[in-house]
C-alpha cells in the first residue's frame, strides 16, 4: 500500500504502508555476482533505450574500486562502479526478514503446516523503528517455535459480512516480545526448509519517503564514488539485494527523484559518466555529462530544465 502526496511546502512524499519482499531471482552467491547481474540488466535496458550497447564483451571483476572492468565500443577500458539507492527502513526490513528465514532453516523444523501460506508480521507495541520487529533472539526463538506448531487456518485474515467496518481488528497471535502476525492462504514462496515447505514472510511497516532526502542521498552517492579509480558510476534503484529480493515501493523512488528534473549537484572531478538505473521499469537517467531522462518507450532523451 502506497500513498503519494504533496506536503505543505510543495515537497512530494510517498507513505509506504505495506511492502512485501518479492523474490526476483535466486540468491546471489557473492557481492561480485550481484554486481555483474546489475550491470548486465543495465546494459540490456540501455540497449533497449538507445538501440545499441555502449560496451563490448563481458565485464570482469575489478580491483574494488572499481567493482568491474569493461571495454567501451571505442576500445577504451573503463572502471565501472555500481551502487544501490534504497531506503534505510527497507534495508533493515529485508535484513530482519532474511535473518528470520535463516533461523527458520537452522532450526531444522519442517514447517509443513505453513506450506502454501503467507505469514504477515508486525509490531503492535510501538517500540521498534517504524513498526519493525526488533532483532531479539529470545523473541525469534519464541516466534519460530510457535510458527512450527501453529494452525494457520486459525489466524486467517477475513472481513465480516455486510458493510465494510470503519476499523478492522486483525486476528492472529500477539507474543510477549511485541510480535504479532496473521496468515493468508496462497504463497509462491521459494522452498524455505530442507523439507521443501514453501511459504512467505511479509513485514508490515510504515515509512515516509521525502523527495528532498532522496535527491540529496543520490548526490551524496555520486560525491562518495567520485574517485580516480572509477570512470562510470551506475546507481541502481529498486534492484535486488544479495538475497535476490526486491521491494515494490522502490519502484516509486525513481519518479520521486526525477519527476521534477535531474538534481543539480557539483560536477564530478573523476567520473566521466553517471547514470541512475530504475531496475524495475528499465528507465535510465543520466546525471553527467548530460542531464536527461532516457525513456525506453520513445528512445528519445527528455532534457531537464
Amino acid at each position: 500500500m502506497f500513498l503519494s502526496a504533496e506536503g505543505p511546502s510543495g515537497e512530494r512524499i510517498i507513505v509506504v504502508g505495506l511492502d512485501q519482499a518479492l523474490q526476483a531471482s535466486a540468491p546471489f552467491e557473492s557481492k561480485a555476482q550481484l554486481e555483474i547481474s546489475h550491470f548486465s540488466k543495465y546494459r540490456v535496458d540501455l540497449a533497449a533505450t538507445l538501440g545499441r550497447d555502449e560496451y563490448t564483451g563481458p565485464a570482469s571483476k575489478g580491483s574494488n574500486p572499481p567493482d568491474l572492468e569493461a571495454t567501451s565500443v571505442d576500445g577504451t577500458s573503463v572502471g565501472i562502479e555500481l551502487t544501490q539507492l534504497m531506503t534505510r527502513t527497507r534495508r533493515f526490513s529485508n535484513a530482519l526478514t532474511m535473518r528470520l528465514l535463516r533461523r527458520i532453516v537452522e532450526s531444522g523444523q519442517p514447517f509443513r503446516n505453513l506450506d502454501g501460506w503467507t505469514v504477515f508480521m508486525w509490531r503492535y507495541d510501538g517500540e521498534a523503528t517504524q513498526g519493525l520487529p526488533l532483532a531479539d533472539p529470545v523473541a525469534e526463538r519464541e516466534l519460530i517455535d510457535y510458527l512450527a506448531a501453529c494452525d494457520p487456518r486459525e489466524m486467517v485474515f477475513s472481513l465480516p459480512d455486510g458493510p465494510l467496518p470503519t476499523q478492522i481488528e486483525l486476528p492472529g497471535l500477539r507474543l510477549p516480545k511485541g510480535f504479532a502476525f496473521y496468515t493468508s492462504g496462497g504463497s509462491l514462496g521459494i522452498p524455505r526448509t530442507d523439507a521443501g515447505s514453501r511459504f512467505d514472510l511479509v513485514l508490515f511497516y510504515s515509512e515516509t519517503l521525502y523527495e528532498s532526502e532522496l535527491r540529496a542521498d543520490l548526490l551524496s552517492r555520486v560525491a562518495t564514488k567520485d574517485i580516480p579509480e572509477n570512470d562510470h558510476l551506475i546507481i541502481a534503484i529498486g534492484g535486488p539485494e544479495i538475497s535476490g529480493t526486491i521491494h515494490r515501493s522502490e519502484g516509486l523512488i525513481f519518479d520521486l527523484i526525477f519527476e521534477r528534473g535531474v538534481p543539480d549537484g557539483p560536477r564530478p572531478r573523476n567520473l566521466s559518466l553517471v547514470r541512475a538505473h530504475d531496475w524495475q521499469s528499465g528507465r535510465i537517467c543520466e546525471l553527467y555529462p548530460e542531464s536527461s531522462v532516457l525513456l525506453p518507450s520513445s528512445g528519445d532523451a527528455v532534457t531537464s530544465d
